[in-house]
């Protein structure tokens, strides 16, 4: 129940909890193409404000599945990606 961002391959910032601290090589959210400072903005449909929120939506995500995050970098929204 509830996994943690890190079973996609990242770790989030302690005090800005949707914001990519590191991403772990060869990971789900490295093929993605995710950097760290990215700011992680939905997952699915669920915005996402803490790691909390992360968590929720991939509670619904079937193992194996895939998901659809919504990210920005540098202040600008990228293409949504999708993660396997």
């Amino acid at each position: 129940q509830y996994p943690h961002p890190e079973n996609l391959g990242i770790t989030l910032e302690t005090d800005t909890n949707n914001v990519v601290r590191q991403v772990q090589p060869g990971s789900p959210a490295a093929t993605a193409g995710l950097r760290p400072g990215d700011v992680l903005r939905r997952a699915e449909t669920t915005p996402v404000i803490t790691g909390a929120d992360l968590q929720f939506a991939l509670n619904d995500i079937p193992d194996p599945g895939k998901v659809k995050l919504t990210v920005a970098r540098g202040g600008k929204e990228l293409p949504a990606v999708t993660l396997d």
